[in-house]
């Protein structure tokens, strides 16, 4: 059962925040939206919007910088991807706290006197970036609904952008943002919608000899999906899981994602290991070749969600 609670933010100090414009008072008006900590649900209130953000996750801060959010941004690490190229100028303006890869650590991070930090869930499950800790130093937090434990979908993207949309206060851009990638990924499914599905194993770049780290039934399942795929996980609903090798023979995948980011081994090296293994060298999709090369941010919350669903329908099923 999931427990509600709620927060007002003391923003650097600011209970609310007031500022002259034409010579009138003006005050923005406190933002309560849902946010989502491991199993909780919780509201947090901001009295006015974020000024200064760390953003933890590379998708968080492609996530900023898709509503134009580049000038709030005081700090990142974690970048797992390139960003893409209509963004790469904002980006490079922006401040590293560490070497790609590295953790920045929590000096850093509150040195950077941020009144939010971003994270992916397992790294906010840290004690100092956790949400308890976060409050007692009055930083805001907001977790991602994409990023909760269990069964997480392209409607908790769409919630994500649109609630960065009101902490912010560009409501406008949020909401044609999302408006765009419904239409486009709408799209695709009535494009496939008669097609018999495909089945994909999503290879995570940071797989083992001993088992294979891929999706399960979450977000990049529901990507896949939308695309007339299925996921050969159908057991769990995280995002993110563990299996044996023998589990992926067993399934013989028609299709294998490969999702590679900064920190980890080289695709090519992955598909090597696929092509050498003898439980996995006969599989379809390896003697074939139908493997699919996605960044991890292309199949996390990410404006690129569209753009994934799109690719990854082009080679489930050509359009003639």
């Amino acid at each position: 059962m999931k427990h509600r609670r709620s927060i007002s933010w003391l923003l650097t100090g600011a209970v609310a925040a007031s500022f002259f414009c034409s010579g009138a008072v003006c005050a923005e008006e406190p933002v309560t939206v849902t946010g989502v900590f491991g199993d909780e649900e919780i509201e947090v209130t901001f009295e006015k919007a974020p000024e200064r953000v760390v953003s933890l996750a590379g998708f968080a801060t492609e996530m900023l910088l898709a509503l134009g959010l580049e000038d709030s941004i005081v700090g990142y690490a974690w970048q797992d991807n390139d960003v893409l190229p209509q963004y790469q100028e904002a980006f490079e303006k922006l401040t590293p706290l560490c070497d790609p890869g590295t953790d920045p650590g929590e000096e850093v991070v509150l040195a950077a006197q941020p009144d939010l930090v971003l994270s992916w869930m397992s790294w906010s499950e840290d004690d100092y970036f956790s949400y308890e800790n976060l409050t007692k130093n009055n930083i805001g937090a907001y977790g991602f609904h994409c990023e909760r434990v269990e069964n997480s979908t392209l409607e908790d993207v769409y919630d994500d952008f649109l609630n960065l949309g009101k902490i912010f206060r560009v409501e406008d851009r949020s909401e044609a943002l999302v408006t765009e990638m419904k239409d486009r990924i709408t799209a695709v499914q009535e494009r496939v919608k008669d097609q018999e599905p495909v089945s994909v194993f999503v290879c995570d770049i940071g797989s083992s000899e001993e088992q294979a780290f891929t999706a399960g039934g979450g977000l990049p399942a529901d990507l896949i999906s939308k695309a007339g795929g299925q996921n050969i996980v159908t057991d769990t609903g995280k995002n993110w899981t563990r299996i044996s090798w023998e589990v992926v023979a067993e399934a013989d995948p028609d299709w294998i994602v490969i999702d590679y980011y900064t920190n980890a081994d080289d695709v090519e090296g992955t598909i090597d290991f696929l092509k050498t293994q003898p439980a996995l060298k006969e599989l379809e999709a390896v003697k074939n070749d139908r493997f699919i090369i996605l960044g991890l941010t292309d199949i996390s919350a990410s404006e690129r969600n569209d753009d994934t669903v799109e690719l990854l329908a082009s080679y489930f099923h050509p359009e003639e």
